[in-house]
């Protein structure tokens, strides 16, 4: 049985509530049933409701870009693969402010520094849905 994106947001909730030693117990928990095959796969939602990309996805506390490229969908991580900064979209690509490198929209291959990618994830159609898979 997958997640939804929902089932993680209310997970990460429910951990929060709880004091700090109940709060990491939990989220080791969660964590530790994330970690086979199956309980890595979020339902996005319907594939006919993702009309523009790049689209922000939130998943819990963490933050990713859905994309349609050249070979389907992918999610891409806004965290900078070369210092753990946050990259936004600014239009035309991804950009990390801390340093300035650029990533185009479609792979998020690194398209002005070395030859670096941001974090992908496959996504996949099932059923009319998008199915991410963060194994």
């Amino acid at each position: 049985m997958g997640y939804t994106a929902f089932d993680f947001h209310e997970n990460t909730e429910k951990a929060r509530s709880k004091n700090t030693s109940q709060r990491n117990s939990v989220r080791g928990v969660f964590l530790l049933a994330m970690s086979t095959q199956q309980d890595t796969e979020f339902d996005l939602g319907p594939e006919i409701s993702f009309t523009k990309f790049p689209k922000l996805i939130t998943l819990g506390e963490e933050h990713y870009y859905l994309v349609n490229g050249k070979k389907g969908y992918l999610l891409l991580s806004t965290i900078c693969p070369h210092q753990g900064a946050r990259v936004s979209d600014e239009g035309k690509a991804f950009m990390c402010r801390d340093h300035g490198w650029r990533f185009e929209h479609t792979q998020g291959e690194c398209v002005n520094g070395p030859r670096s990618r941001m974090f992908s994830f496959p996504v996949t159609v099932q059923d009319g849905h998008l199915i991410a898979d963060l194994a």
